[in-house]
């Protein structure tokens, strides 16, 4: 019974608080101020963690007497009861709950405050100015990363062997940091490790600090040389690892490529520090920071990046896991836990959220974003069934489901089974289904919600977290709708989840999206009978296209099932306007279709002017003309003819001219519309005419004439209505076409059809056509910028030859070389056209075609030009600064120092902008070259290790690209003054500020400086 509430208790503790951070339940001794020890369990991570017993009750500390009580609420944060820790029968009695914490507003605040995240102040090494500053190191090829052992002054030599660490940090066969990053990142980069100081016994030797382990705890009532404040924590923090370094410095060897990605800075240190890890946000507790306040460099790379490790807490079995996580976060990954505890979601899936034993992979969202181990993730976009080997597999290890519904989150699918050397501790095998937010990326989830990445689990609650693997194995076969971070739903659903074997399989359902038609565009003219389609593809595998001239497509010249996103018509088009779309073929057989577009089809070289057969409603049509010459009759519209019997030869209607019953010599005109040709070719009228044998003496013929404005009348031809009459022809409909005269391609004019009766029989005529052969348009030749230009500037001219007759000129511009998605389009009338804005490092295609309104040139050859680099404004800063005993008036030994800038009006209560490190010269001179600085005016600060730090007399004005100098050796004015030493030349250094003979520079020297000075100027720690 009693394992069997022990289990209950686990469970419950798992569901309220196990996944707020990577350490659980750490065992922990404490001596109490009358000798006896307190033995509890720390959790947490290094923002916020405390002490509890093993049902979770939280226990603080009272700072009146030094004893440890149960915690009580009290606003935001906790405070100690009445009972002490231990005396677990009053704790009900007493109304206290068990797994008390600050409030989520106070966590949030320690974050900001108790390890501040310093993205900008990285030293930049010269080869380095033209890439941006990052704290990422490089996560491919090999990575050496130095591990330094410390104790305390009061602490024994480590008893460890160094073996224990050795296998921890670089075994290849057993569970390791350096087994695990070469399976998690399937072989791209092989993280090894060295010890320092030198190791040449089997125990580990360490460097020993000179200050004991109290020194670096809480200050307290029975720890009365502790640190107050976060500002002191980090100063003595790093000033231990300073001392360190400084000791080991020497001993790393040259050869060793501690800087990988050649930033200049070494790429990772792990100082693993004697002892056990502390409770209640204590200094002791592991995690990843940046050495910023001393400018400690080996070998000539600086020290940045680095992991604080408790050699207890590693040594408990527990140690690869938390180095695993660090070391991640050394390589650019946030974590996955949400800082103020509000909600759990990842849990044990992901090493940033919760450390298994041994440790479990990230997931394959966080090795392609911050790992950069996987490139290329599948997508599914349509309905299907799929298979995925597990995630430790380097291939077909994931997949991408997009969503139509949004463009800033995404859906993944991965397959972890509870197999190998570091998928062993998951709770168990099964597909993994995640949403991604990408407005997230580089957050994290710790300010979520909304979080980076969500793993979803049935029931939606916190407590089933463990249970996210989906299976047939245990039940879980189907989730979804999966939902976006502001709930609604996606409409994408995950089922038939199939068993954990050497794949698993499930089908997704994905939302329908219908393919929208994109080429030929809306109402766009086609001049080829056999046009090729093209559609976005929306997400079903099969596709209908139709092409119809009806617009309820109740007849279709295509009717076709493909899975490509194209169509090629093979049989020509005989008509004018088309309409077309695209459907998604669904599984029930029903069609999501696409609105329809239009496009017309013409002739290829050929300009239509008119094409009438008279099927309209009104006669005669808009334009024009039916006039009576001579007689009482003109053409008439009609569906039937008599003398002679005909039908129209196409359609419902035709014209017909009453010859019969008018007599001789009776005229009447049929007027095209005013047109023009003035860019086309062998222009020509085409028409049919209905033939008789009826009638032979009397004569009815038609003429066509070609009439211009200007009063030129030109006739083109005559039909006889008789057959056997020029031209002779057999009886029924023939086709007639006169050209029209090349003149007249210069006027504006009209074609006249002119009937005359010779009061034999009727005439009839139908399909007026007037076209012409369109002179093409040469194709414009690209002059500049050149082809494969480059460094070309953000801005500048496209030009290109013209085109004789092209009225205006298309100049596309794209990212793509297939024109997907155009930066720049544009029309001109000039081979001319003006750019700019373009972005920098970018490739640019561009092509031209010319147009004119009745054809359009072919496409131009393809250009290609890649825009310059981005060359940052740097601000120059030059400082004069001199530093006692180290310059003897002519020159000055080199010396390292820091230099701050800082904001706000008054100087006590300024705020750090950033600081950098510098080297002084033998002239007592340090350079920086700054990018990006914002403009404003600056506190100038130069601190150095030793030294009291000094400040310029009043804040000065800097703006990207300018130049700052400023020389403090000459400058009385620095505050605070007392800071300076005057020597007998009129020239001041900075003072050696240890003035208390305890081995560094701190606020009590300046306290001890304020004092004897009377000054009460300051700046800020």
């Amino acid at each position: 019974m009693k394992k069997i509430i022990t289990q209950i208790l686990g469970v419950i503790f798992c569901a309220v608080a196990l996944y707020s951070a990577p350490l659980q339940n750490v065992p922990q001794s404490i001596i109490l101020p009358d000798g006896t020890t307190l033995e509890c369990l720390a959790s947490g991570d290094e923002y916020y963690n405390w002490l509890h017993d093993s049902a979770g009750y939280t226990i603080i500390q009272n700072p009146h007497d030094g004893f440890y009580y149960y915690a009580i609420k009290s606003g935001d944060t906790l405070i100690a009861s009445n009972i002490k820790a231990g005396n677990n029968n009053a704790l009900k009695r007493r109304g206290i709950t068990p797994y008390l914490k600050f409030s989520p507003k106070k966590i949030k605040e320690l974050h900001k405050t108790e390890f501040p995240t310093i993205k900008h102040f990285k030293p930049i090494p010269k080869q380095a100015k033209s890439k941006e500053t990052t704290l990422q190191v490089s996560t491919s090829s090999a990575l050496y990363n130095l591990v330094v052992f410390i104790r305390f002054s009061d602490s024994p030599e480590f008893t460890n062997t160094i073996s224990t660490f050795d296998n921890m940090f670089n075994s290849i066969s057993a569970v390791s940091m350096r087994s695990y990053y070469t399976e998690a990142s399937y072989n791209a980069i092989d993280i090894t490790s060295t010890f320092y100081p030198t190791q040449n016994s089997e125990t580990v030797l360490s460097y020993q600090d000179s200050y004991s382990r109290n020194y670096y705890m809480p200050y307290s009532a029975t720890n009365t040389i502790g640190y107050n404040g976060s500002g002191e924590r980090a100063s003595r923090e790093q000033g231990m690892l300073n001392r360190a370094l400084n000791a080991i410095a020497p001993l790393v060897p040259p050869s060793l490529n501690i800087d990988n990605d050649n930033d200049g800075c070494v790429d990772n240190v792990c100082f693993i520090i004697y002892g056990n890890t502390a409770g209640w946000s204590q200094l002791l507790w592991p995690h990843m920071w940046q050495l910023y306040l001393f400018n400690n460099t080996i070998n000539g790379k600086y020290v940045w990046n680095y992991n604080f490790q408790l050699a207890t807490y590693l040594t408990d079995g527990t140690g690869a896991s938390v180095l695993c996580h660090e070391m991640f976060h050394t390589l650019g990954a946030p974590d996955l836990y949400r800082y103020d505890d509000s909600g759990v979601p990842v849990g044990p899936w992901d090493l940033m959220a919760y450390n298994t034993i041994p440790p479990q992979h990230m997931t394959a969202h966080m090795k392609t974003q911050y790992g950069r181990w996987i490139t290329i993730i599948p997508e599914i976009t349509s309905n299907g069934t799929y298979q995925l080997s597990p995630l430790a597999s380097s291939t077909n290890n994931c997949y991408k489901i997009p969503s139509p519904n949004s463009s800033t989150e995404y859906f993944m699918v991965e397959y972890r089974k509870k197999t190998g050397m570091f998928e062993t501790g998951l709770y168990g095998s099964g597909l993994l289904v995640y949403r991604v937010n990408t407005s997230c990326v580089d957050n994290g989830n710790m300010d979520g919600p909304p979080d980076e990445l969500y793993v979803f689990r049935q029931g939606d609650s916190d407590s089933y977290i463990n249970y996210a693997n989906l299976s047939s194995d245990v039940g879980r076969t189907v989730i979804g709708p999966l939902a976006f971070s502001d709930g609604s739903s996606s409409g994408i659903t995950i089922s038939n989840i199939g068993s954990s074997g050497e794949t698993i399989s499930f089908k997704v359902t994905v939302p329908d999206v219908a393919s929208q038609p994109y080429y030929p565009s809306d109402d766009e003219t086609m001049v080829s009978r056999t046009p090729l389609l093209c559609w976005k593809a929306g997400n079903n595998e099969n596709m209908r296209v139709q092409v119809s001239s009806d617009i309820n497509f109740s007849s279709c010249e295509v009717n076709s099932v493909t899975t490509n996103t194209y169509y090629e018509v093979t049989e020509p088009l005989l008509g004018s306007v088309y309409y077309w779309r695209v459907g998604g073929v669904k599984e029930d057989n029903t069609i999501n279709w696409s609105d329809y577009s239009t496009f017309t089809v013409v002739p290829a070289n050929t300009k239509m002017y008119f094409c009438e057969s008279f099927e309209g409603s009104s006669f005669p049509p808009a334009g024009w003309s039916n006039t009576i010459v001579n007689g009482n009759e003109a053409f008439e519209k009609v569906s039937t003819g008599t003398s002679p019997v005909c039908s129209p030869q196409s359609g419902t209607k035709m014209l017909r001219y009453n010859s019969e019953d008018l007599s001789a010599s009776s005229k009447a005109q049929l007027l095209t519309p005013v047109f023009t040709c003035p860019l086309t070719a062998d222009n020509t009228v085409k028409f049919s005419m209905y033939r008789d044998a009826g009638l032979q003496d009397y004569v009815d013929f038609l003429k066509v004439y070609a009439v211009t404005t200007a009063g030129e009348s030109t006739l083109l031809g005559t039909i006889n209505r008789n057959n056997q009459l020029t031209p002779v022809a057999s009886v029924g409909w023939h086709d007639y076409s006169f050209a029209i005269p090349a003149g007249f391609s210069s006027n504006t004019g009209q074609i006249v059809f002119e009937a005359t009766s010779g009061n034999g029989q009727n005439i009839f005529i139908d399909n007026i056509k007037i076209y012409g052969t369109i002179i093409p348009l040469g194709v414009p030749e690209l002059l500049s910028p050149a082809n494969n230009l480059a460094n070309a500037e953000l801005s500048g001219t496209f030009s290109f030859q013209s085109v004789n007759m092209a009225a205006n000129y298309e100049v596309i511009v794209s990212k793509s070389e297939y024109f997907i998605d155009p930066v720049f389009h544009s029309y001109v009338t000039s081979g001319t056209l003006d750019y700019s804005d373009f972005e920098y490092s970018q490739t640019y295609y561009w092509k031209v075609r010319a147009l004119n309104d009745l054809t359009t040139s072919e496409w131009s050859e393809v250009r290609t030009f890649t825009t310059k680099d981005e060359i940052l404004p740097y601000t120059h800063i030059e400082i004069q600064a001199l530093l006692q005993g180290l310059w003897d008036g002519m020159t000055h030994k080199a010396a390292a120092v820091i230099i701050e800038f800082r904001t706000g009006l008054i100087l006590p209560i300024s705020s750090l902008y950033a600081r950098f490190p510098a080297i002084i010269n033998s002239e007592g001179v340090a350079t920086l070259d700054i990018p990006n600085m914002p403009a404003g005016n600056y506190w100038l600060v130069v601190r150095a290790s030793g030294y009291l730090p000094i400040c310029a007399g009043q804040r000065q004005a800097i703006s990207p690209g300018a130049t700052l100098e400023y020389d403090f050796s000459r400058s009385s004015t620095s505050v605070p003054s007392i800071n300076m030493l005057s020597l007998y030349n009129g020239r001041y250094v900075m003072r050696v500020g240890e003035l208390n003979g305890d081995k560094q520079v701190n606020s009590i020297d300046a306290q001890l400086l304020k004092n004897n000075s009377g000054t009460n100027a300051s700046i800020p720690d």
